[in-house]
């Protein structure tokens, strides 16, 4: 497609920094390369936004609730619109972990149907996780419940642009949902797309696609793996 951008999980970034015009009315902070810290307030995700002219949409608040607010001063140093919708591509730490940081805005939070369901399973995990690796500077950081849940696709009308949320069969995990402007050209892709990473399936969506041909996922034997190019390699199972 002409003029295609992809917005993916990370780029070949060296750290997070000023919001970067990916396209007209669209916006990225990029992560950082590296693991979950206290320095980098687990800004280890593309986060983002779309602002057009009635209002804002969130794509990914990141990883913790002092990311999520300067994801928040980066949109109120673009536009003086209200945020809308807060979408979560998916129920991963440093994608969600920031939407804290939004509750006093009150946006319409935006996920996969099935993300309900991960966010109970997980929420205590991760917010564990994130103590654990962050201390204090993990403080205040937690997702939010979403209130609008997306099966098939989702139409969000900003003014003057209606970009088009869609869930996703099981692929990084088994509740993804991607974004795509039409006008731009631009899909929002997040963790579907890795860029200078390694590239991780969640053991939901490795479950459910198992399913699919009659197997299951089980922890007490290595598997074979055959790649598209190199050679099979064995692995135990996540």
């Amino acid at each position: 497609m002409a003029g295609l951008t992809l917005l993916a999980a990370a780029g070949p970034w060296d750290g997070p920094g000023d919001k970067v015009r990916v396209a007209p009315g669209i916006f990225v902070l990029p992560g950082v390369q590296a693991d979950t810290s206290a320095a980098n307030l687990d800004a280890i995700a593309n986060t983002g936004f779309i602002a057009r002219t009635r209002a804002v949409a969130v794509i990914d608040p990141g990883g913790s609730h002092a990311r999520g607010m300067r994801l928040q001063q980066a949109i109120a140093a673009t536009t003086p619109l209200p945020v809308r919708h807060l979408i979560l591509t998916h129920v991963h730490p440093d994608h969600a972990m920031g939407a804290a940081a939004f509750a006093d805005l009150q946006p319409e939070v935006i996920g996969h149907v099935r993300l309900t369901e991960a966010l109970a399973r997980r929420d205590a995990f991760y917010r564990a996780m994130l103590m654990r690796e962050m201390g204090e500077a993990a403080a205040g950081s937690a997702p939010l419940a979403p209130a609008r849940l997306v099966e098939d696709r989702l139409s969000l009308d900003l003014g003057g642009r209606v970009p088009e949320v869609v869930a996703q069969p099981p692929a990084h995990t088994d509740h993804d949902l991607l974004l795509f402007d039409q006008a731009t050209g631009t899909p929002w892709l997040s963790d579907l797309l890795f860029v200078a990473r390694i590239p991780v399936l969640d053991a939901a969506a490795m479950r459910r696609a198992l399913r699919k041909f009659g197997l299951r996922l089980v922890a007490d034997r290595p598997w074979t793996f055959e790649p598209g190019a190199r050679r099979t390699s064995r692995a135990g199972a996540p």
